[in-house]
């Protein structure tokens, strides 16, 4: 039988009979006054004839039964076999506990398919227990009764049981200050175990167990059988145990996802001592340091099959899907429109579809959102059309970066009329002007609103075993999606940028930095998203924001602290000018829609509510991905390829674990968005993995394969395989660069040897024939038609209420909790 051919339940017979059938051996030593030999050169490190003669024992069974299988023990030398398949022997974990007379060791065996761990089974033949487990499924043999394991559902570290071997293990301050740090928070601890210490959470008795100095052969065989009941092994940086060197051999296992994420955070928050995350300086951008591949292990895979075992992984299918797209409105030789918004077009304030975004020319698109993806792209492709039919002489611009732009006053910035409201919307946008400038908020672009089934989340909670507390589990959920976007999110400026190049008018004169394309054209060779860059949608001034990502309650409290928090330069300008205000207030945000982020949690609100009082109040309902340039080449500015392997990625972002972010991942995260933005297709490119130097493509293929199993399960049910076909051709790009939107666009520019903004220009054009030439169903046409009308009728039924002075209505607004 080839290994290939191997059936996992019969490796898994053949592990507990191994094990099981040495239990004798180790018993015939047990209490006997074994003789004790010392391996170690320093220190006591104890072996017996008992671990000799079971580890014996178990290589020959191996050997007879798997004789192309490799074999790696405690005890002896290695074999290396002719197969990926390899087993870890450790005849006796706990050979301390063993000669000490204490019943809690155990005899180990696991498997691996390379550095991937398959099985582990666990026999202690004292109390004639053996646990098994393969990552999705974990079992007790006891007395003859098979029973299933699963680990506790606590969620909170104050209730928490800890064990660990001995502090011995810690070996240095940091270790132990670490330890010490999260054992303090716990209810309990407990020191003694070994391997059963890991049974016992398996079994649901313990929730947590910490540990240092670890071989490979002392965790592997224990990871399956503690994934399979729910629980979640790591290193103390987050990653899944490899059989490869664990770094310092510091583990953590935990009874759950959320019970993991809160105990990781504090080990790595007091980890490393003096030489703290914060003290460490940041690799410079050319730096020679290693290249650093993390081991992700199948940490998604795993959650998928537990997914798929109980029934619920369909349940992912139907996310809802909504679009926000904006363009600019420019004339037909391509200068920004002075026109206002057209009243055919309905009330910018209170049109659900249709309003505007910072500038009266910058027309915004608003989807509602829909389960399947098709109905949100031909909803905004039938937008596009009716906007096309009273456009007149005026064009939608097609790329992200806007058109020639001559002084800031030639943007004429967005008018909602004469209510408290409108003028609220106006003044902030004021305030943007006196902050930042108008030309940024001429940037134009797509953000992607996502919210799972809401028949999922029931089903995930059982599964993950968290609690009762249904709202808090589904922030708890999106807040870790929100953290791995943005640990990821350089692969989608990298995948999506559409912006290399731009009209030197945008600059002002500031072009250093960039390479002249021609006379009126700026671009750097390898960039992907000038959008996404120091020059775009990103903010200096909001360069030091520390906006926390660990929970929906620190979020909002650290959004408070920038809406409360005065900043020198805008305290210097003041509220007003001449008698005319000119900002909200001198605050570090004036509104939290002012804080430039690439993804944010969302709740619809209700009239006059500020978003954080609608997240505080119900929680987060969806994430908005901010990070989309406009599809240039496509006449609505979205690819619907692209937002499903987008769909599927953020299932990723959720899926996989998602440890709270330190100041190593905050610096990464910055300095990575930055890097592809500007250097994005650079050959060799190498990025920041938690501090540490990693090839961008080496990467990227850990999260493609993962993406692809979920892409997989979004196509049950599906005519064809839509999103397997949208992973293709995202994974082509990644091998082919040079078909990157970003590569596309300069290869066209210099194709056609024309600047930026002509080539935006006929792209423009050819977008309003394409879509003109595209009939609209007249049901659809009467649909937009009257919901502008009664849009305007609402707007000035609003404006002839009677309604507070604006001073009162600002301060009752602002001063929402």
């Amino acid at each position: 039988m080839s290994p290939d051919e191997l059936s996992l339940p019969a490796l898994i017979a053949f592990a507990e009979q191994a094990v099981i059938a040495a239990g004798p051996i180790a018993l015939r030593y047990f209490h006997a006054g074994c003789e004790v030999e010392n391996k170690a050169s320093e220190g006591f490190d104890p072996v017996t004839a008992a671990d000799r003669d079971i580890e014996t024992l178990l290589r020959t069974r191996i050997g007879q039964t798997y004789p192309t299988h490799g074999i790696v023990g405690e005890e002896f030398s290695a074999h290396a076999g002719s197969t990926r398949w390899q087993w870890l022997i450790d005849p006796i974990d706990g050979t301390r506990a063993f000669i000490s007379g204490s019943p809690l060791w155990g005899i180990l065996l696991g498997l691996l398919n390379g550095e991937r761990g398959v099985l582990g089974a666990v026999h202690q033949p004292v109390l004639d227990e053996t646990f098994s487990g393969d990552g999705t499924t974990a079992m007790l043999l006891r007395g003859g009764e098979r029973l299933p394991l699963r680990t506790r559902t606590l969620a909170g570290l104050g209730q928490a049981i800890l064990y660990c071997t001995s502090p011995d293990m810690f070996r240095t301050d940091s270790d132990m200050q670490a330890f010490q740090a999260l054992s303090d928070r716990c209810r309990m601890r407990r020191f003694g175990g070994d391997c059963y210490a890991y049974c016992l959470l398996a079994s649901g008795h313990i929730d947590l167990v910490v540990e240092a100095s670890l071989a490979p052969h002392d965790i592997m065989p224990l990871l399956p059988i503690i994934e399979g009941a729910g629980g979640v092994v790591t290193d103390w940086h987050g990653n899944r145990p490899t059989s490869g060197p664990i770094p310092g051999g510091r583990i953590i296992a935990a009874a759950n996802a959320a019970l993991h994420e809160q105990a990781l955070a504090i080990l790595r928050r007091r980890h490393g001592g003096a030489a703290s995350s914060a003290q460490r300086p940041l690799p410079a951008p050319d730096a020679r340091t290693p290249m650093h591949v993390t081991p992700r292990g199948d940490f998604v895979t795993t959650r998928l099959q537990r997914l798929q075992g109980a029934g619920s992984a369909d349940l992912l299918r139907h996310g809802r899907k909504g679009l926000e797209k904006e363009s600019l409105r420019v004339t037909a030789d391509g200068c920004i429109a002075q026109t206002a918004h057209p009243a055919a077009l309905g009330s910018a304030l209170l049109h659900p579809q249709l309003t505007t975004d910072y500038a009266e020319a910058l027309t915004e698109f608003v989807t509602p959102s829909f389960p399947d993806i098709r109905e949100t792209v031909a909803f905004l492709r039938d937008l596009h059309i009716f906007v096309h039919e009273h456009l007149a002489d005026e064009l939608l611009w097609a790329a992200s970066m806007p058109c020639r732009i001559g002084d800031d006053p030639d943007i004429r910035i967005a008018e909602y009329g004469t209510s408290n409201l409108g003028q609220l919307k106006h003044l902030y946008r004021i305030g943007l002007d006196y902050r930042y400038g108008r030309r940024m908020q001429t940037i134009a672009g797509v953000h992607f609103n996502y919210s799972l089934p809401l028949a999922f989340w029931p089903a995930y909670q059982e599964l993950e075993g968290c609690g009762d507390d249904s709202r808090e589990f589904v922030d708890q959920q999106y807040f870790a999606l929100l953290r791995n976007f943005k640990r990821h999110s350089w692969l989608i400026l990298y995948l999506y940028g559409d912006s290399p190049a731009l009209c030197k008018s945008f600059l002002g004169g500031r072009t250093t930095r960039y390479t002249d394309l021609d006379p009126y054209t700026c671009f750097l060779p390898e960039a992907t998203s000038m959008r996404m860059s120091d020059i775009g949608y990103k903010n200096k001034n909001q360069a030091a924001l520390r906006i926390d990502y660990d929970s929906l309650p620190a979020y909002l409290a650290s959004m408070r602290r920038a809406l409360d928090s005065p900043y020198p330069e805008y305290e210097a300008l003041g509220t007003h000018l001449h008698g005319q205000r000119i900002q909200l207030n001198t605050r570090i945000l004036q509104i939290e829609n002012e804080f430039y982020s690439l993804v944010r949690p969302k709740r619809s609100t209700h009239d006059n509510e500020k978003p954080s009082r609608a997240l505080r109040e119900r929680g987060v309902e969806y994430v908005e991905i901010r990070a989309l340039d406009l599809y240039s080449t496509d006449p609505i500015g979205v690819h619907e390829a692209g937002l499903r392997w987008l769909e599927a990625f953020l299932i990723f972002c959720l899926l996989e674990r998602s440890p709270l972010l330190d100041d190593d991942d905050q610096q990464g995260i910055a300095y990575n968005e930055l890097t592809i933005a500007l250097r994005g297709r650079e050959p060799e490119l190498a990025l920041l993995d938690r501090g540490r130097r990693r090839d961008l493509r080496e990467w990227a293929e850990v999260i493609f394969e993962q993406v692809r199993g979920i892409c997989e399960i979004l196509d049950h049910g599906e005519s064809g395989t839509p999103y397997l076909a949208a992973w293709r051709e995202y994974h082509d790009l990644l091998l082919q660069p040079e078909s990157l939107p970003s590569a596309r666009m300069l290869a066209a520019l210099r194709q056609q040897q024309v600047p930026y903004a002509e080539y935006a220009l006929r792209l423009s054009r050819q977008h309003q024939q394409a879509l003109r030439a595209t009939p609209l169903d007249p049901d659809r046409k009467r649909e937009f038609a009257t919901t502008a009308a009664d849009s305007l009728r609402r707007q000035e039924a609003l404006e002839a209420q009677p309604d507070l002075p604006f001073a009162e209505y600002l301060r009752r607004y602002l001063a929402q909790d």
